[in-house]
């Protein structure tokens, strides 16, 4: 897999054609939207990673806060301009990212009552489509690179929908790119 940093800028750079910017913001806890109070032992977003070739096993996979449901909106929002930019990278911060184990799953623990988004970075053997390089499936956007990275795959990033989480459950969030079909084409 690529320096994650330079996938990261790649993603980014990709996204930024149609709607989505965000950037990592070192902010306190209380400036980035994830609440102070101390979460549940049960308080988990977890799921599993699949694509065509099965488990996804070598990926990032990155639980951005939001400040509040203004941010998230934010976030969401087509109409991206600088100011937006800014907006959004005062309102909101990655936390740090996990992989997944060997059967594709992931786990983020103690997770605070907040909004948030999961993003997805990983690399695929094959296109999944084409003539597109973005496009929506189900809750994610799927975005990939059009050209092979020097392992030989596609670099590819899958972006869910801003969802608030109460802190107070077990949400599973699974990404299976083999499941659904392809809900709309993304206009870059």
């Amino acid at each position: 897999m690529k320096n994650t940093s330079t996938f990261l800028r790649d993603a980014v750079i990709l996204f930024c054609l149609s709607m989505l910017v965000t950037a990592v913001v070192s902010q306190d806890k209380s400036q980035a939207g994830v609440s102070t109070d101390a979460p549940l032992a049960n308080s988990i977003i977890s799921g599993q990673l699949s694509d065509l070739n099965g488990n996804i096993t070598d990926a990032r996979i990155i639980l951005q806060s939001f400040q509040d449901e203004k941010c998230a909106k934010l976030f969401s929002s087509k109409k991206y301009s600088e100011e937006n930019g800014r907006k959004l990278q005062a309102c909101s911060r990655e936390l740090p990212p996990i992989t997944p184990d060997k059967e594709g799953r992931y786990q983020f623990t103690n997770v605070p009552a907040g909004w948030y988004v999961l993003l997805v970075l990983w690399n695929m053997n094959q296109k999944p489509h084409a003539t597109v390089a973005m496009f929506q499936k189900g809750e994610f956007i799927i975005n990939y690179s059009e050209d092979k990275d020097a392992s030989g795959k596609y670099d590819a990033m899958a972006q869910g929908q801003p969802f608030y989480f109460s802190g107070t459950e077990r949400l599973v969030k699974d990404f299976d790119y083999r499941k659904g079909k392809i809900s709309k084409m993304v206009k870059q």
